[in-house]
C-alpha cells in the first residue's frame, strides 16, 4: 500500500511538471493580423452570421446589387447624436463582406475622421485616410485593437473632442468582433 501511495505521489508530480514545461514551451496560439485586408467571407463564418448575429442588427437590403447592409441595434438611433458607428455591408453574390462608417457629426465623404485614444501611458489618433473601403478597413483594425486594450477614445470635431460612452464603445466593439469574425480574422 505504501508503495501505490509513492507511485501516485511521483504521477501527480510528473502531471504538473509536464502541464509546467507545456505551459512555458507549447505552441502558441494564431497571430491575428487586423493589417492584413481581407474582404472574402467563409461559408461557415456566413452562415454564423446569417443565424446567430444578424438578429442584433437592423438589416436594409438592396435587390439591385444584391447587398445587405447590418447596422447594430445598440448604436445610437438619433443621427444627431450618432458620434460614429460600422455599419456592415455584405455582398451576397461575392460572398464577400465591407466595413463602413457613419457619424451624424462629421461627413465622411468631406471631413476628416479623427479620433484621439488614451490607454495608460500612451496615446495616439486614428484617421480615415480614405474613404475607399480599404481606408474604412484600416480604420476599423485601428479601432478595434484600441477597443480592445478598453483605451479611452474621443471624436475630435472642429478641435473639440467628444469622448465616447461606454455604451457607444461596447456596440462599435460588437460591430467589429462580427464584422472580423466574418471575413475570417477572429474565431
Amino acid at each position: 500500500m505504501q508503495n501505490l501511495k509513492r507511485i501516485f505521489y511521483f504521477w501527480i508530480l510528473g502531471m504538473i511538471a509536464l502541464i509546467g514545461l507545456y505551459a512555458a514551451f507549447g505552441p502558441e496560439g494564431k497571430k491575428i493580423k487586423l493589417k492584413t485586408v481581407e474582404f472574402t467571407t467563409t461559408e461557415s463564418a456566413s452562415i454564423y452570421f446569417k443565424n446567430i448575429r444578424s438578429y442584433f442588427y437592423d438589416q436594409e437590403s438592396y435587390k439591385d446589387g444584391n447587398y445587405v447592409l447590418y447596422r447594430i441595434d445598440s448604436r445610437e438611433l438619433d443621427s444627431s447624436k450618432n458620434k460614429l458607428s460600422a455599419v456592415i455591408v455584405r455582398n451576397r453574390l461575392q460572398n464577400q463582406c465591407f466595413i463602413r462608417f457613419e457619424s451624424g457629426l462629421v461627413k465622411l465623404d468631406q471631413d476628416l475622421l479623427q479620433l484621439e485614444w488614451k490607454h495608460a501611458d500612451s496615446s495616439g489618433i486614428i484617421q480615415l485616410k480614405s474613404t475607399d473601403s480599404f481606408g474604412h478597413y484600416m480604420l476599423a483594425a485601428d479601432l478595434f485593437e484600441k477597443l480592445d486594450l478598453e483605451a479611452e477614445i474621443s471624436l475630435i470635431v472642429a478641435e473639440k473632442q467628444m469622448p465616447f460612452k461606454e455604451r457607444e464603445k461596447k456596440s462599435l466593439r460588437k460591430s467589429l468582433y462580427d464584422y472580423f469574425r466574418l471575413v475570417g480574422k477572429l474565431r
